[in-house]
C-alpha cells in the first residue's frame, strides 16, 4: 500500500449519538475502540450477528463522496466509520496484517463482497471501506502512517 495516514479517529457511545473525534484512540482486541458503542457492549448489527471486525476504515475521498450524497438526500447522520485515511488503497490490506501506531490489525473483506476473489478485491475501490480485526492492544493517533 502506498503511504497512508490517519486523518480522523471517531467513536459514538450509542447508535443515536453523533460521532466524536479523538486525537488518540485506544484499541483492544475483541472489543474495538475504547469509548465506542461496540466496545461498551451497547452496539448491535442489523442481522444480530457480530462481524469478525472491531473497527472500520474508509478512504478520505470515498468518505467525502458518501457524506455529500447522504446530506443531499436529507440524511444528516454522518457516516459511521471509525478511521478515515488519506493515500493508498485500503483494498490492498484485505487479508493482510498491517500496523497503525502501536496496533497490529488484519484487514477483512466487507461481508457483502465475500463472494469475490481476493485478487479482484485488491483492484477495486471499496465503496464503504474495509473492516479490520484488532490483533494487538495499543494506541492510534492522528497522523499515524499505515
Amino acid at each position: 500500500m502506498d503511504r497512508s495516514i490517519v486523518l480522523a479517529l471517531r467513536v459514538a457511545p450509542d447508535a443515536n449519538a453523533p460521532m466524536m473525534s479523538l486525537p488518540v484512540a485506544h484499541l483492544v482486541p475483541g472489543r474495538g475502540i475504547e469509548g465506542d458503542r461496540y466496545y461498551l457492549g451497547v452496539g448491535s448489527f442489523p442481522s444480530g450477528e457480530l462481524p469478525a471486525y472491531e473497527v472500520s476504515l474508509i478512504e478520505e475521498d470515498m468518505y467525502r463522496e458518501l457524506e455529500r450524497a447522504a446530506l443531499s438526500q436529507g440524511n444528516g447522520k454522518a457516516l459511521r466509520r471509525n478511521i478515515v485515511v488519506s493515500g493508498g488503497s485500503l483494498a490492498t490490506l484485505i487479508e493482510q496484517p498491517f500496523q497503525i501506531g502501536t496496533v497490529l490489525l488484519r484487514g477483512l473483506v466487507p461481508r457483502r463482497l465475500q463472494h469475490l476473489s481476493i485478487g479482484l478485491l485488491t483492484t477495486m475501490r471499496m465503496p464503504s471501506g474495509i473492516g479490520a480485526q484488532i490483533l494487538t492492544e495499543g494506541d492510534i493517533s492522528l497522523g499515524d502512517e499505515i
